[in-house]
């Protein structure tokens, strides 16, 4: 007997209690590659989505000119987030510099 690995998989990983997990792990790897297309290369080098908490983005900043770049763009930001990953996944961005 076969079974549709497609059906399993969302089922297992529901039921091992790692679906927000693997989740907020595809936000920060979605945003580390977006950050490409709010920033310059140099700029967004410095820049790392850290982890996703609360509905809240948590984004580390080497450098507080990055940060003060990308702060008039968090809803923007947010809009591309929840497009992407359903309404509500992040309400907010906030940067740890």
């Amino acid at each position: 007997m076969f079974y549709n690995l497609k059906s399993l998989l969302p089922k297992s990983i529901k039921r091992a209690g790692i679906a927000s997990r693997l989740k907020d792990k595809q936000v920060t790897d979605f945003f580390n590659k977006a950050k490409f297309g709010f920033l310059s290369a140099e700029l967004a080098s410095g820049v790392r989505p850290m982890y996703l908490r609360n509905k809240i983005l948590y984004i580390a900043s080497l450098s507080s000119v990055a940060a003060e770049k990308l702060e008039p763009r968090q809803a923007e930001i947010v809009v591309e987030i929840n497009k992407r990953f359903g309404a509500g996944t992040v309400k907010k961005i906030k940067f740890i510099t």
